[in-house]
């Protein structure tokens, strides 16, 4: 069984790799740290 938390966790690393490539790695990493923190931790 995968917890909710888990779920969210990776779609919001789908969602926030989209752009990878143009931007690289680092802005992606984040990005994705400010995206959980804003729209998951507190919502």
């Amino acid at each position: 069984m995968v917890s909710p938390s888990t779920i969210l966790t990776t779609f919001a690393s789908k969602v926030v790799e989209f752009p990878q490539d143009a931007t690289g790695n680092t802005t992606i990493m984040m990005g994705k740290s400010n995206f959980v923190k804003k729209n998951i931790i507190s919502p």
